[in-house]
């Protein structure tokens, strides 16, 4: 294994090649590719990598490489060889035996079908048991669109281990790097293009899109505060977060995390993804299968009210307070945005869905209106 070798062909292919396919064939076999580099060898595989040298420049490349990048790349190498590549392949070969298994199904049911579409469809149906197979392997911690994650122990410390399409990782891997050392947001440990592997240390609190409407969550004004300050300390080193309220985790004792955030093209402002953070703050599960204006659901509606504009009282109080900047950009964009015949708005606070009867809920419109909402 020639590690210099594969950490400039992984440079190369992150910073200079543009085609995704071309990207992902010299990521996920830059090791082979590392080694044939190296010893002069030419068959079917350096055939394939040669025109994607030429074509992106790669002699040019290695005139003007960044060392201090290429010894980051060669370190994460060295390091999930040595600490982490066994674990992760223990997991791997139960995932790849699973989607094996189900490719072979997959050519069994369709093999004498002509017609696309229930073709189409007998593959999706098997294709769906995927996401169950693998929750069954144990460590598993969930599953995404782009990806599953698993648990793994090494030296009595925990991390959280993702499996993703290297493009995935390529595009996640990026504002990991940038949010290194920011405190309370995820923290990447290690990654391997090779094996599909992204590896971070363990955030051990509760997913915020987890909590139901009856459980005793209160999320602390500090914590609130908190979150808002990571959130603009994150814009500030040009990564913005993905507000989806799975993407935090929560322990009351002590504040929020965030998971899952990306790379700042600048379009988004500041006062936008700050504003997203409400959301998250007043999401809680409803049970399922309740009958639509019966009394269970008009309990449930009540009390889901009260704590979103309870929760909006506190979330733009602390707004006013603490970031008036922020509040005022976003209630201009707001009003352009209301204004807007164009669009089909929903206002932020709509107190025709309210029962106004309420004491407590006329008390907390009376508070969002001295706020000027």
């Amino acid at each position: 294994m020639n590690i210099s070798e594969q950490a400039i062909l992984e440079y190369f292919a992150v910073k200079e090649v543009e085609d995704s396919e071309c990207k992902k064939f010299i990521l996920e076999k830059s090791e082979i590719l590392a080694d044939l580099l190296f010893a002069n060898q030419s068959n079917d595989l350096f055939l394939q990598l040669k025109p994607i040298l030429e074509k992106y420049w790669y002699d040019k490349f290695l005139l003007s490489i960044d060392s201090q990048y290429l010894d980051f790349v060669k370190v994460n190498i060295k390091l999930y060889n040595l600490v982490f590549r066994e674990k992760v392949l223990e997991i791997k070969r139960q995932i790849d035996t699973i989607n094996q298994k189900l490719n072979q199904e997959i050519k069994e049911k369709t093999k004498w079908i002509t017609d696309f579409w229930k073709k189409n469809k007998i593959a999706s149906d098997i294709i769906s048991k995927q996401k169950w197979l693998i929750s069954k392997i144990p460590w598993y911690l969930g599953s995404w669109s782009n990806g599953s994650a698993f648990l793994i122990e090494i030296d009595w410390k925990k991390y959280a281990v993702k499996f993703s399409s290297v493009n995935q990782m390529d595009f996640e891997i990026k504002p990991l790097i940038k949010a290194k050392g920011i405190k309370n947001v995820a923290q990447l440990v290690s990654y391997s293009f090779n094996d599909g592997v992204v590896i971070m240390d363990l955030l051990p609190w509760k997913d915020v899109s987890s909590f139901t409407i009856d459980d005793d969550i209160y999320f602390k004004d500090e914590h609130i505060e908190a979150v808002i300050q990571k959130v603009i300390e994150l814009y500030n080193n040009w990564i913005i977060i993905d507000p989806k309220p799975s993407n935090f985790m929560y322990d009351k004792g002590i504040w929020f995390s965030i998971l899952d955030f990306h790379l700042s093209n600048w379009q988004q402002s500041i006062w936008n993804m700050v504003m997203w953070l409400k959301v998250m703050l007043w999401m809680r599960k409803i049970p399922e299968n309740i009958s639509y204006e019966t009394k269970e659901y008009n309990d449930y509606k009540l009390k889901f009210d009260k704590i979103y504009l309870s929760t909006m009282v506190r979330f733009l109080s602390i707004l006013k307070q603490k970031f008036p900047h922020v509040l005022e950009n976003w209630k201009k964009w707001y009003e352009q945005w209301e204004a807007d015949s164009n669009i089909s708005n929903v206002s932020l606070i709509d107190r025709s869905s309210y029962d106004t009867n309420n004491l407590e809920i006329e008390q907390y419109l009376k508070q969002l209106e001295k706020i000027g909402f």
